[in-house]
C-alpha cells in the first residue's frame, strides 16, 4: 500500500509495473501478493478490488 497525497486514486504505469515487478519477484519462494491499496485521503484502491492482480500474477 501507498498514498497519493494530491488526492488521485488512478493507478499510474509506474504504480502498475512495481506491482507486477513485487508479484514476479515472489513468485519463486511461493509468496502471494493479494493486494496493492492505494490511500488517498478517506478513499482508497484496491488492485484487487479493481481486477488488477490476477493480470499482474501472470
Amino acid at each position: 500500500a501507498h498514498n497519493h497525497p494530491g488526492g488521485s486514486l488512478r493507478a499510474s504505469s509506474a504504480d502498475i509495473d512495481v506491482t507486477r515487478k513485487i508479484c514476479q519477484a515472489m513468485k519463486p519462494i511461493a509468496i502471494h501478493v493479494a493486494d496493492h491499496i492505494i490511500v488517498a485521503g478517506d478513499r482508497y484502491l484496491s488492485f484487487a478490488e479493481q481486477g488488477l492482480m490476477d493480470s499482474l500474477m501472470l
